[in-house]
């Protein structure tokens, strides 16, 4: 073999050593992606099931409680669900303002606490207003039209164009179409609807495991809690959320009814940030009288 083709045969080896190592290479950037997303997957799954297995814990609680008052209600709690740390907490649904019952000058308040402007405060409540008119039975019936659905998902208010991400984040997690009650539950409401109702922001509750009788807290059966589970993963940082509506039955074979699910779970924090942006930002004058 002559000196040409000698060296034209180790080109044709040096090429083929680095086609393989590239291809070496993918597939072991491949195997790499594959191995951190299964890991995030199965991060996720763990999560799930963390949230879920606190939910259960604290759905079990509420629909055992007799004259003691479950300490999920007063505070926030840190469960160990199979070595997932999982924040929950509870209280009742009506808490929140209904969109098929609550007081149209009550709902007004509230959008306006929120941050909301004038117009669109009366904008929204107005569509709320025509969507109870059009469920109403004795309305369709006087009409000669059918009878069209109530509000079945707080979701469904937000489909109209004048909501914007920041109006939906903002009140969601006030909101309800669960409960049916005309008033609101102040004493476990966020501090816009306590506003609206023309309350102070309410001081942290220093009861803990108080007895019915002296807290008035007795769950009794019909009663409707929102359960909001958050679990973290510090190896890969992960957080998940759910958020659970049920209703204590008081039946002993099936002791609660999942009324409603949402993952993730609305976040207060983040709530209060979209209302901050809604608020439109004080003038000079208004800050120097602020500070006076």
């Amino acid at each position: 073999m002559s000196t040409s083709d000698r060296g034209f045969a180790l080109l044709i080896v040096a090429i083929a050593l680095a086609t393989l190592s590239l291809i070496f290479a993918a597939a072991l950037g491949t195997t790499h992606q594959h191995l951190v997303a299964t890991t995030a997957h199965l991060a996720r799954v763990r999560l799930a099931a963390a949230d879920d297995g606190a939910v259960t814990t604290v759905a079990y609680e509420l629909a055992t409680a007799r004259e003691i008052e479950p300490t999920v209600l007063t505070a926030p709690q840190t469960l160990d669900i199979g070595g997932v740390p999982v924040t929950v907490r509870a209280r009742p649904e009506a808490a929140k303002l209904d969109l098929n019952a609550a007081s149209p000058d009550l709902l007004y308040r509230y959008f306006l606490a929120s941050g909301l402007d004038k117009t669109l405060a009366r904008h929204l409540v107005e569509a709320i207003l025509a969507r109870r008119k059009d469920a109403d039975p004795a309305y369709a019936k006087a009409h000669d039209k059918e009878r069209g659905p109530p509000f079945e998902a707080v979701s469904e208010l937000f489909a109209m164009k004048d909501v914007t991400d920041d109006v939906a984040q903002c009140i969601e997690p006030d909101l309800t179409v669960f409960t049916g009650l005309v008033s609101v539950d102040t004493d476990d409401a966020s501090d816009r609807v306590r506003e609206a109702a023309g309350l102070e922001a309410k001081a942290p509750s220093p009861r803990r495991g108080a007895s019915a009788a002296t807290a008035g807290r007795a769950v009794a059966a019909g009663e409707i809690f929102e359960v909001t589970a958050r679990a973290h993963d510090d190896e890969t940082g992960q957080t998940q959320s759910r958020q659970v509506v049920i209703r204590v039955t008081g039946n002993g074979r099936t002791p609660i009814w999942i009324l409603g699910v949402t993952s993730p779970a609305p976040d207060p924090e983040k709530a209060q940030a979209a209302c901050d942006r809604l608020k439109p930002p004080l003038k000079t004058a208004d800050i120097s009288d602020a500070r006076r």
